[in-house]
């Protein structure tokens, strides 16, 4: 029976170095910067390619979004004191980060900051565009969603919060659906303008402004805290091995282990099961 099902505690993961879009009109470009060590420099456009620009986007949270290389500063140069950390970037389009692409190695370039690269990411046509932001990949993260009148992001109050919210918002950024629904700020949160609070869709919505109770306020108009972000992950099907995520564990890293198998998830029987199985979980 279920007092048998088997759960994971996992420890450790792998985060890429952060990148960001500087100088654009709004926050889908920009002139692409890059920390390291702590240092924030910028991409020489040496071999920069629409392949290299959607990993950036896919980075930044815009999952399923076209990203179109631009070159020659066109969102104006870097400051001449920062460095030029990449060049001669060559992704494959299967990377989740951008330094996980190829390239000639931190701080090797033959550049100016007259060469550097920058991105314009096309976003779907949604009312409210979402993303996902600051997760280890790019199919986890706090939820933020864009408010084109104001055009700036906001983040979504945790009042709620399920996975049935947060299918829906996997959803609209491609995924087949979500595995958890973090709340508490897990992800993060940096400060906001505005949040949409007391959110509760059904989970078959196909954008997050139909679902009961979506209603856009300003921050200083209530008292949802940026402590109270809500976050989602997503999973979507592929060829390779089902969907396994962890429930109802003090953190995302423990739980009951569930798979997901002809459209429905199962747990799994804990005879036999070892730190091994576990590992391999995580």
């Amino acid at each position: 029976g279920h007092y048998e099902d088997a759960g994971v505690v996992c420890q450790s993961s792998h985060s890429g170095d952060p990148v960001r879009l500087v100088g654009g009109a709004s926050s889908l470009e920009g002139r692409v910067e890059i920390q390291h060590n702590g240092v924030w420099g910028t991409v020489c456009d040496d071999n920069w390619s629409d392949t290299d620009a959607t990993i950036v986007c896919e980075q930044l949270g815009f999952h399923g979004a076209q990203g179109f290389a631009t070159f020659g500063w066109q969102f104006g140069a870097g400051d001449f004191n920062m460095p030029i950390l990449m060049d001669e970037v060559n992704c494959t389009g299967a990377e989740h980060y951008l330094s996980d692409c190829p390239f000639d190695g931190w701080n090797t370039h033959d550049c100016s900051h007259y060469e550097d690269a920058g991105v314009i990411c096309q976003a779907s046509n949604f009312e409210y565009p979402v993303r996902l932001y600051n997760g280890q990949k790019s199919s986890e993260g706090t939820v933020e969603v864009y408010d084109n009148t104001q055009e700036k992001w906001g983040m979504i109050c945790d009042y709620l919060w399920d996975l049935s919210d947060a299918n829906v918002v996997c959803r609209m950024l491609g995924y087949e659906g979500a595995i958890q629904a973090p709340t508490g700020s897990y992800f993060g949160a940096d400060d906001i303008a505005f949040y949409a609070t007391f959110i509760s869709c059904q989970g078959s919505e196909s954008q997050i402004e139909d679902c009961p109770g979506f209603l856009i306020y300003q921050q200083y108009a209530g008292s949802c805290q940026s402590t109270r972000a809500a976050g989602a992950k997503c999973f979507e099907l592929t060829n390779g091995p089902p969907p396994i995520r962890l429930i109802d564990g003090e953190t995302s890293h423990d739980g009951r282990v569930e798979i997901y198998i002809q459209d429905q998830w199962g747990t799994i029987c804990d005879d036999g099961w070892n730190s091994i199985d576990a590992e391999v979980v995580c």
